[in-house]
């Protein structure tokens, strides 16, 4: 699959517009009780001069008191495993409760190719009744926090765990949104892509997996994956 973006959107950048973002999302459905969460997938850059970062997020919407969101004082959750190769600089992840991504310290990099594909595997979860949205968050980049976690158990590239265990929060969602789970990929385009130029990627042997199997699935999972 070809995911490509051309032009710039002034709605995000200087007029005229110096950057922009594409992002693809995809439904999988209703699924309130899972906690374990994995994307694997392959991707393929051929050019990425113009491209600032790769997105690879998992979300799960839930509406209180489903999914253990009864702590949450009754209100809806917004579960959003957030995933950024940002070019330049490094592996980040989402915290939706201070509105950052997180640095996670573990340099970005992939296979710049015409031809070859990188493998990305994303295995995360979150507790059950573990997910209201408080805080203090001490440092919005970097700091550490009290409160419910959404974990990443790891980020894997090409056989390789570039990420390990990084935590993050949670956060409430809407009063009004649609109970569903899936998976969003999104392009960022540099500030000297300007209007015109287009950027892209391929997207090929792509799975999603929710699942409320237990502590043990994610290996058991990669296992799987890797073979």
């Amino acid at each position: 699959m070809l995911l490509s973006e051309t032009g710039a959107d002034s709605n995000i950048g200087s007029n005229p517009p110096t950057g922009s973002n594409t992002g693809w999302f995809y439904n999988t459905g209703v699924t309130t009780p899972e906690t374990y969460f994995t994307l694997d997938l392959e991707f393929n850059i051929a050019d990425n001069s113009k491209i600032q970062s790769v997105e690879f997020d998992q979300f799960q919407y839930l509406q209180a008191p489903h999914g253990g969101v009864s702590q949450n004082q009754g209100q809806n959750t917004r579960v959003f495993f957030g995933t950024q190769c940002v070019k330049g600089q490094d592996w980040q992840v989402w915290d939706q409760l201070s509105g950052h991504w997180r640095g996670t310290g573990m340099p970005c990099s992939y296979v710049v190719s015409p031809t070859a594909f990188n493998h990305l595997t994303i295995v995360a979860h979150r507790v059950p009744g573990d997910t209201s949205c408080s805080g203090p968050l001490l440092s919005p980049l970097t700091g550490t926090f009290t409160g419910p976690r959404l974990y990443y158990d790891s980020i894997t590239l090409n056989g390789t765990v570039v990420v390990s265990n990084p935590n993050v929060s949670t956060c409430s969602g809407p009063t009004t949104f649609t109970e569903q789970t899936g998976l969003h990929i999104q392009l960022d385009s540099t500030s000297a892509c300007g209007s015109t130029c287009t950027i892209s990627e391929y997207i090929d042997k792509g799975t999603f997996v929710a699942s409320n199997m237990g502590p043990w699935w994610p290996a058991i999972q990669q296992l799987l994956l890797d073979n």
